[in-house]
């Protein structure tokens, strides 16, 4: 049912070599005007995470495609863990979903673009250019009135830092900055596509009700699974 799929990634950023995205497409030929769902994991995940294996089997017997990659990854051509932002992927993200619009791979037309954003990905489907796509879901983006990672933290050279988290790994403080800080209110606001949520953390819920009050030009839905 999965399709390998590889993207490359133009004037890949602080890169001598084309970067590629690797990705794993699950298409399903639709009646109507397709759908294409776009998974973006979160940090440390990876696109074959259970959660999103599974989603993607179960849209498939909806009738709705999906796309998943991975962030950074081992092989030579793929961006390395300790070397990317936000920015980069939100960028990746966008490159995939230009892919999509402009490929003939499979559709019968242009596919509504829908991205699923996990935890860290939900950040980076809303630093996205929103006029790629057609909406956003926000899953379980984590505990956003505090630092992610800053009681695990230690410096390791002038722009690495050392998260001794559970296995201790090594990025760059422009990623660690962009992720336990996130500017929230400014990614909502200047969103303008329908944006749902869903949370298991019932203390994001007060946190997006005040944002959806000042975003009110945009179709807005929080679902809390306590």
């Amino acid at each position: 049912m999965d399709k390998t799929v590889r993207i490359p990634i133009p004037e890949s950023r602080n890169s001598r070599i084309t970067r590629v995205i690797h990705g794993s497409l699950v298409l399903r030929v639709a009646a109507e005007r397709p759908v294409l769902v776009i998974f973006v994991h979160g940090f440390r995940g990876h696109r074959n995470e259970s959660l999103f294996v599974e989603t993607s089997r179960r849209l498939h017997e909806a009738g709705i495609s999906s796309f998943r990659f991975d962030a950074y990854g081992m092989d030579d051509d793929q961006r390395k863990f300790d070397d990317y932002s936000i920015e980069d992927h939100a960028y990746d993200l966008e490159t995939a979903i230009d892919y999509f619009k402009s490929r003939d791979v499979g559709f019968s037309e242009t596919p509504l673009i829908l991205v699923v954003g996990h935890c860290m990905g939900g950040t980076v489907a809303l630093s996205a250019d929103d006029t790629r796509l057609d909406g956003v879901v926000l899953l379980d983006m984590g505990p956003l009135a505090h630092p992610l990672f800053a009681s695990y933290t230690e410096r390791v050279s002038d722009h690495l830092t050392k998260v001794n988290w559970e296995v201790p790994f090594v990025v760059t403080d422009e990623l660690i900055g962009r992720v336990n800080y996130v500017d929230l209110e400014g990614l909502v606001t200047r969103f303008r596509k329908p944006l749902f949520v869903i949370t298991s953390d019932t203390s994001n819920v007060e946190t997006f009700n005040d944002l959806f009050l000042r975003a009110a030009h945009i179709e807005k839905r929080i679902f809390a699974i306590e």
